[in-house]
This record gives structure tokens, C-alpha cells and sequence, in this order.
């Protein structure tokens, strides 16, 4: 998708660069890891698992155990 803020999420997952620091100038936005965006600081998932943990852990999140 080319304007990725346009899905109207509340939390963005992106690895692309560019993505993540456009997506982060307006949306709480977790970086996926991968070998194309190690500059990229947290919030950084290297697999699901800690995706769901970020988005746990996020204040405006509604997930329960």
C-alpha cells in the first residue's frame, strides 16, 4: 500500500525505513527487524512474539490475557 497512514490504524508493524519514520511522525509504529533497518531505534520486534508484547504494552491497547 502506498500511503500506508491511510489504513487508520491505531498501531502500525512496518520494516522499511522511510515507512517507519514517516508512520512515526503521527502513530505509535513498531519497527519489524530486519537487515534493512538496523538504524532504526524502538520500538524493534524481531518476531511476533514481541509484536504482541509491544502492543500489549501500549497504553492505548484493549488486549487482555
Amino acid at each position: 500500500m502506498k500511503e500506508k497512514d491511510q489504513v487508520g490504524a491505531d498501531i502500525y508493524i512496518e520494516d522499511a525505513p522511510k515507512n517507519v519514520a514517516n508512520l512515526r511522525q503521527r502513530y505509535y509504529t513498531i519497527c519489524f527487524a530486519n537487515s534493512t533497518n538496523t538504524m532504526i531505534g524502538g520500538p524493534r520486534a524481531k518476531n511476533w512474539e514481541e509484536v504482541y508484547d509491544f502492543v500489549k504494552a501500549w497504553p492505548g491497547s484493549r488486549t487482555e490475557d
